[in-house]
């Protein structure tokens, strides 16, 4: 089993890796992907920055990227609801690292 870490993301650090994840989220999730993602985020992203800024100022430990060795394999968004239910916003695994048990982890 890969051995993994989790640590709060660094928006300063990694936010053009943050935008990648999201909008291959996107681009996987439908057809129209890139697109979408500008209309929703802006093409820059910015408006998605915006929004996780403030995921990460309510939630720290919500808001995580998941580390193998020294490198980024993924990223986590979730919060806890009004009614206290946990809600993952995106489980995000790179292509590269896919299908090796990492999502169990």
């Amino acid at each position: 089993m890969p051995n993994l870490t989790f640590k709060t993301i660094d928006l300063q650090q990694h936010r053009e890796i943050c935008i990648q994840f999201r909008r291959d989220s996107y681009v996987c999730s439908f057809a129209d992907g890139h697109q979408r993602f500008d209309n929703d985020n802006n093409a820059d992203g910015s408006g998605y920055i915006d929004w996780l800024q403030q995921r990460i100022a309510q939630l720290p430990q919500g808001c995580v990227h998941a580390w193998e060795d020294d490198a980024i394999v993924g990223q986590i968004e979730s919060r806890i609801r009004d009614d206290n239910t946990g809600y993952v916003n995106l489980f995000y695994i790179v292509p590269d690292a896919r299908g090796r048990g990492l999502g169990r982890k």
